[in-house]
């Protein structure tokens, strides 16, 4: 992997010579923005790009060439600003919102043909997707790192941070000290490096049905960034586009809505509630025990057999939610047939229980 800083229109004009007529499919372009405040009310310093087919890393020095950075032509007319506008060209972003914030607000960039890795991630979750989350964690726990590269990552990462994160006693203006310190340069190439990796790992388990709802709610993203009622640092920023369908979800299968749904359906057998209030303390948390259990179980297999793209996340925890519910009940006859002590609950026959019942 090689390393490149743009900050000449002359470097610029072969950049974009070499980004002409490359593969779409993986995307051949995987970009980050950095900057002070990144975002309407900040400015932009670098933009990070990844050109995979040359396996070349390229820093382009916004904080220097400015205007010039978008509307520099090479001899076929390309620009900077054309190959993020075109919606031919895919360019591959982890959450793209402010980056397309600050690139609209300050440069009147409008990006089109954006793939959001971060969406594809939520997308092929096999676990809740009301929540999106960071780069660094998909890095941690998708890119499948050896321990001595995680390590390496965990180190530039630390250097990087500790020069701009205010919480460490630094300040995003480093973005802006040139020359760009090689500490900086690091952190900026390491993480766009891993974009691909994450875009391919994501792409694989994807279904259709998920993969047409990530491309819906990216453009939904661009399009949102550019409004004026957006706010780059809102709470809200780390629900995902699919919140509702997930919060609708635990409604009807989680907690105490959750047992009552199951009851009403008659999932725990007759009188359920009534059988569960003769339970004590320690049996009760038996039965909450047993329920975890089952659900675990059930979750690995379920997961194997429906393809986690192509089904509502709703639909399996349902499903998971329905037979660890079925085999919780189980224990609650059995607890209430015979209370002994928790440690020694086996399931009896009607003739045993008949037996005990009528030595009394």
């Amino acid at each position: 992997m090689t390393i490149s800083i743009i900050d000449s229109s002359t470097s610029l004009v072969s950049l974009l010579n070499n980004l002409e007529n490359h593969p779409t499919n993986p995307p051949s372009l995987y970009v980050d923005i950095e900057g002070v405040a990144l975002s309407r009310h900040g400015s932009i310093s670098i933009i990070k790009l990844f050109h995979l087919p040359q396996n070349h890393v390229v820093l382009i020095d916004i904080f220097v060439l400015q205007e010039a950075a978008f509307n520099t032509l090479n001899q076929s007319g390309t620009t900077l600003r054309s190959i993020l506008e075109s919606a031919l060209v895919p360019k591959a972003f982890f959450d793209v919102r402010n980056d397309a914030d600050a690139l609209y607000a300050h440069f009147h960039a409008s990006l089109q043909g954006v793939h959001d890795i971060q969406l594809l991630e939520v997308a092929t979750r096999s676990w809740a997707k009301d929540r999106v989350v960071g780069l660094g964690k998909c890095i941690k726990c998708d890119t499948r790192l050896t321990a001595e590269a995680q390590q390496s990552w965990n180190a530039t990462k630390k250097r990087g941070k500790v020069l701009f994160a205010v919480e460490d006693g630094g300040s995003y203006e480093v973005f802006n000290i040139r020359p760009i310190l090689q500490d900086i340069i690091d952190y900026c190439a390491q993480d766009v490096v891993y974009l691909p990796v994450l875009w391919n790992v994501y792409s694989l388990k994807i279904g259709e049905k998920w993969l047409k709802r990530v491309q819906e709610e990216t453009g939904k993203r661009v399009l949102m960034s550019q409004a004026e009622s957006y706010d780059p640092y809102g709470k809200v920023k780390v629900l995902s586009p699919w919140v509702n369908t997930a919060i609708e979800g635990k409604k009807n299968c989680s907690g105490k809505t959750r047992v009552r749904e199951i009851e009403k359906k008659g999932i725990f057998g007759v009188r359920c509630t009534e059988k569960r209030g003769k339970l004590n303390v320690p049996q009760v948390t038996a039965a909450k025990a047993a329920y975890r259990k089952a659900k675990k179980q059930l979750v690995g297999n379920l997961i194997r057999q429906w393809p986690v793209g192509n089904i509502e996340p709703q639909a399996l925890k349902q499903k998971v939610d329905l037979k660890a519910a079925q085999a919780t009940a189980a224990v609650i006859n059995v607890m209430l047939e015979r209370p002994f002590p928790l440690v020694d609950l086996p399931t009896r026959s009607k003739a045993a229980k008949s037996g005990r019942e009528g030595g009394r």
